[in-house]
């Protein structure tokens, strides 16, 4: 993980360089990048999300926590955060539904059907490497990881018992063409002997665009939002006290 360029809230570019805060209005939402902060409000300006507040139970000894926004689709909002829980650093990605108000529960296949992922997720490359896995469901995939979780050359191993049907809740979206969309899928992984998951590998699914998502998705890829493979170079630092 980078070292920190300030304690204080600032936002940042890669260069460590403060710049102006970011307004994105996506058909759902509008989402303010500040110094500090990553508010949301409805289309009408009305204050409904706020990231701090969301941030607060998360552990943190040391310093603050480096928020990077990856992907804005809707009112999805997709996040990697970086912070150090005392001892070792953590990397972890959390997905937040902006117009809900609040952190709500999802999951890619809340917009495409499990089968679909399930199938995807076998075609992955790093899992392909690692891991013979099969079955048609994320259940089925997840029990061939578990039996088989330690991968040597990294140090690490696959965190939790239901590790893909909970990167399944931990995703960004990448890129688009006019009928498919690639999807990456943080699976939590804890290295180096830790007690818990500290970090994360990506998996890459080519998906079709499901329904409820095309319209943000093609507002998204025309600014009105952002993918991954073009968002914003910025990130924000949270000083926690």
């Amino acid at each position: 993980m980078r070292p920190y360029c300030s304690l204080t809230a600032v936002l940042l570019l890669a260069s460590c360089q403060p710049v102006s805060a970011l307004t994105i209005t996506t058909p759902r939402v509008i989402v303010e990048i500040q110094a500090h902060n990553i508010v949301g409000k409805n289309l009408q300006g009305k204050p409904i999300f706020s990231l701090t507040d969301y941030l607060k139970p998360m552990p943190t000894c040391k310093g603050g926590l480096k928020v990077t926004p990856l992907s804005l689709v809707g009112d999805l909002l997709s996040l990697q955060i970086d912070g150090q829980n005392c001892t070792d650093d953590f990397s972890v990605i959390n997905v937040y539904r902006v117009g809900a108000g609040t952190v709500a529960p999802l999951s890619l296949t809340d917009f495409v059907s499990e089968g679909i992922v399930a199938n995807a997720l076998k075609q992955d490359p790093y899992l392909r490497v690692h891991w013979k896995v099969s079955g048609t469901t994320l259940g089925e995939l997840d029990s061939a990881l578990v039996d088989q979780n330690y991968i040597p050359e990294q140090n690490c191993e696959v965190f939790s018992g239901n590790p893909l049907s909970l990167a399944a809740s931990t995703f960004a979206f990448w890129k688009t063409t006019e009928t498919q969309m690639d999807v990456r899928l943080a699976l939590p992984l804890r290295c180096g002997g830790v007690a818990t998951s500290n970090d994360y590998s990506w998996l890459g699914l080519t998906l079709p665009i499901p329904t409820k998502l095309k319209s943000d998705l093609k507002a998204a890829k025309l600014g009105k939002g952002f993918l991954a493979a073009q968002r914003p170079k910025m990130a924000v630092i949270i000083e926690r006290r």
